[in-house]
């Protein structure tokens, strides 16, 4: 049975694959092309491989194992859509320990790690990453390819930009909107609005 390709075999992607294999879902290993730790699942190829992998149906699926700090959200957008023209369907992984309300609407591709909690009418892009112990409380909208760091709070009625990154820790007071491709540094308190391609950090948060 063809199983999903995880796009990345560094920290994050180590992480994806525990979220699968904790969801008892069918993970058939890494693609990457330059792989220095050891691995808990096995390492399918590079990227050249893809097609071939498709052909032989070892996989049908994939999630994007690359985090935001280290390549950036245009990085995992660009992956994402270079996979999916590949042939490709975007899979969701989503630990057993999060929680989410009924009436969430998590996008393709997106990732909900151990602790998340999100809460009811809340909207999750494609490509996202809700990462340890983040929470976002209801009627949250996140758009595609944003990475919710651990440890953050969204209030109710929170708005997030696609490609923004809400740093570790950090804590968005109700009803503020993040715009596109922000960096929300780590601690930061969010009590206003942000407008995109911004950078903000400090308590409260100031644009740089």
């Amino acid at each position: 049975m063809s199983g999903i390709a995880i796009i990345g075999a560094g920290g994050h992607g180590r992480v994806v694959a525990s979220i699968l294999q904790a969801a008892n879902r069918e993970a058939a290993g890494f693609i990457d092309n330059n792989v220095s730790a050891e691995l808990p699942l096995p390492l399918l190829g590079g990227d050249a491989d893809i097609p071939d992998l498709i052909k032989s149906g070892v996989i049908s699926s994939f999630i994007i194992g690359i985090g935001s700090v280290k390549g950036g959200a245009s990085l995992r957008a660009e992956l994402f859509d270079k996979v999916i023209k590949l042939g490709l369907t975007p899979a969701v992984a989503i630990h057993p320990m999060a929680m989410l309300s009924h009436g969430v609407n998590i996008g393709a591709g997106s990732v909900l790690m151990a602790g998340a909690i999100v809460n009811t009418g809340t909207v999750i892009g494609k490509n996202c990453i809700i990462n340890t112990g983040a929470i976002i409380d209801h009627d949250g909208n996140i758009g595609d390819h944003v990475h919710i760091a651990p440890g953050v709070t969204c209030s109710g009625n929170v708005t997030v930009g696609k490609h923004s990154l809400i740093g570790v820790g950090s804590t968005l007071k109700q009803s503020v909107s993040i715009g596109e491709t922000v960096t929300i540094g780590a601690g930061a308190v969010v009590i206003g609005d942000i407008p995109n391609g911004a950078t903000a950090y400090g308590n409260p948060a100031a644009i740089a």
